[in-house]
């Protein structure tokens, strides 16, 4: 044990079981205060902690999740990469029971009230007022803001459609096709709409997805003066094999620019970061699939100059 907020990214324990569980509180947490911030840390954990814990092949799995990495192995003062099994294997057993499970969190429903908590492409079946509702979502998220939702009802029905302002989202802006009974509430981090549902009625969102700057709580000594860069709900990370000049150097400032560039086929489709700064360039990639190629350097935090560009505390 040590001092409070001792908290070194290299020897970090990060436990994927940790992220499950962070899952799991904060979905009840969610249901028991119909409050988005829970939401949120569940959305954060899908796309970062839990994911990171498995390979692209299925079949590997990190049972530690360390934010940085000197790319040697673990006998040699560095990680352990993602192993098969472990002779503790709670990681992968939760995982496995988890991950098909994961649409339970997407929709949830109380007193005449639909929630859209995840923005996720599925299918749900449900019932208001006793008339059956089927929910049809269409999107790329989390590559992309824009997600279409689809109401087809065996009837109208008064209800109320409340969806999820992300807590790392600025700007959005929606259009629902049917009627409104009143006016617009924003409570607890969604938007309420009371609305008639007509038999087909569609909602579209459009989240804008910046990149943003992100910063540890200051009380981390270790990531005083860095940065880590997120898009959406995904945080990055920097690899050696993307950046055959190093990542020790890397410097974010007021001045640097993101270029987002979609890759269908690296690492299973992604959205690539290249960032640039004073001419020096370097590509970043979501931080869940860092170690699926070979073994190198990985770093989230990177050194910043700090300027009053916009930015979120963790």
């Amino acid at each position: 044990f040590t001092v409070d907020f001792d908290l070194p990214n290299a020897t970090a324990y990060a436990e994927t079981c940790a992220a499950i569980g962070m899952v799991f509180f904060n979905q009840r947490m969610n249901l028991l205060h119909e409050d988005g911030k829970f939401a949120d840390i569940v959305e954060r954990e899908l796309y970062n902690g839990v994911l990171a814990g498995v390979s692209l092949s299925g079949n590997k799995f990190f049972y530690v999740n360390p934010l940085e990495s000197n790319g040697k192995l673990a006998e040699e003062g560095g990680h352990r990469r993602r192993q098969e099994w472990f002779k503790t294997s709670c990681c992968p057993t939760n995982l496995a029971r988890f991950i098909p499970c994961v649409s339970q969190y997407v929709y949830a429903q109380r007193s005449g009230r639909v929630y859209i908590n995840q923005y996720i492409s599925s299918t749900g079946n449900l019932e208001i007022n006793g008339v059956p509702v089927k929910i049809v979502q269409e999107t790329d998220y989390p590559w992309d803001g824009k997600v279409k939702i689809k109401f087809k009802s065996d009837g109208e029905i008064n209800t109320t459609l409340c969806f999820r302002i992300p807590g790392w989202c600025d700007e959005y802006s929606y259009q629902y096709s049917g009627s409104m009974n009143s006016g617009i509430r924003i409570e607890k981090g969604y938007v309420q709409l009371d609305v008639l549902l007509n038999r087909d009625e569609v909602l579209d969102i459009d989240f804008e997805m910046p990149v943003k700057k992100v910063h540890m709580d200051p009380r981390v000594v270790e990531d005083n003066g860095k940065t880590a860069l997120q898009r959406g709900p995904v945080v990055y990370a920097f690899e050696g094999i993307d950046n055959p000049n190093g990542i020790r150097y890397i410097n974010i400032s007021r001045f640097t620019r993101f270029n987002e560039i979609w890759d269908a086929e690296e690492l299973g489709g992604i959205v690539k970061l290249k960032v640039e700064t004073d001419g020096d360039r370097w590509v970043a990639v979501p931080y869940y699939v860092w170690d699926n190629r070979e073994l190198c350097e990985m770093k989230i935090f990177v050194n910043e100059e700090i300027d009053n560009a916009r930015t979120t505390t963790l």
